[in-house]
């Protein structure tokens, strides 16, 4: 997904869009991206809403994601409680299956 300027303008400041920019150069994959966040002293409400803008994740999703690979995890509801590997495989094989 691409990032939208103006959502990440008016949510992040000048240098962490610098950064963000940055880690998403260097990070391709979204845990990678959340450990180089909080590498950067990034809060993780704002963590959650960087994974939102540039990778189109739901909030919830970015929530679980970022309390999975953090150790605080974070799960509304048990059966709706999706792994990042899960995710992945839900958004890339939906694409895959599009493209056939």
């Amino acid at each position: 997904m691409h990032e939208s300027s103006t959502t990440t303008k008016s949510y992040f400041t000048f240098f962490e869009r610098a950064g963000l920019r940055l880690l998403k150069i260097f990070c391709s994959s979204p845990d990678r991206f959340v450990y180089g966040m909080k590498f950067l002293g990034f809060e993780d409400d704002r963590a959650c809403r960087a994974l939102e803008v540039i990778f189109g994740f739901t909030y919830e999703d970015a929530k679980m994601t970022v309390g999975e690979l953090l150790g605080a995890p974070y799960v509304s509801n048990e059966k709706k409680s999706k792994t990042l590997s899960r995710l992945f495989r839900e958004k890339f094989g939906q694409k895959l299956a599009d493209k056939s």
